[in-house]
């Protein structure tokens, strides 16, 4: 059993909805059946007087779970309640984490943003350059041509930087492959 925390000026409370879309009922997952809405029911308890509450999260098979919150507007929840948030997150059967889908979609909406370093370069391929510059496998560097690896890649691994440099080392051209 795991606790998840909720604020509200009303009373809240929970359901949970399944990968498969079927809601728990107290017992096991069931296909939605609005008959059913008290069964669906996580009560919240407050802390205190405050405005801060908490579930404690049922033993239910573990796996990806939406879990919306819902306000009581009367003396019973209701399917007619308004929601007041959701969110999808991972059950274990021991704890309750953030969905990895939802952090994931998050780090790579930020990560792949267009010119979001300098014109046509992402966040994503500056770290790949910047590994690659200062930690990556160098070759070539008594010649003309110095290729550098990127970061904890082997010498056959990918070549992330490319650069034309005269006898002191000066680079003239860089290729960059992030």
């Amino acid at each position: 059993m795991a606790r998840l925390n909720l604020v509200s000026t009303g009373t809240p409370y929970v359901v949970i909805i399944d990968a498969t879309g079927k809601w728990w009922n107290g017992l096991a997952f069931e296909a939605y059946d609005a008959g059913n809405w008290a069964t669906y029911v996580v009560a919240a308890t407050q802390y205190g007087s405050s405005d801060a509450w908490y579930v404690t999260f049922p033993a239910a098979t573990p796996g990806n779970l939406d879990v919306l919150q819902f306000r009581q507007a009367g003396g019973s929840p209701a399917e007619s309640d308004s929601m007041e948030s959701g969110g999808t997150f991972k059950w274990d059967g021991t704890t309750l984490y953030p969905s990895l889908l939802t952090e994931n979609a998050i780090a790579d909406g930020l990560l792949d943003r267009s010119d979001a370093v300098e014109s046509g370069v992402t966040p994503r391929q500056a770290l790949r350059a910047f590994g690659a510059a200062l930690a990556g496998i160098l070759s070539g560097a008594a010649g003309t041509t110095v290729t550098i690896k990127g970061i904890g890649q082997a010498a056959d691994g990918t070549t992330r930087i490319t650069a034309t440099v005269d006898a002191n080392g000066n680079r003239s051209a860089v290729t960059l492959n992030l």
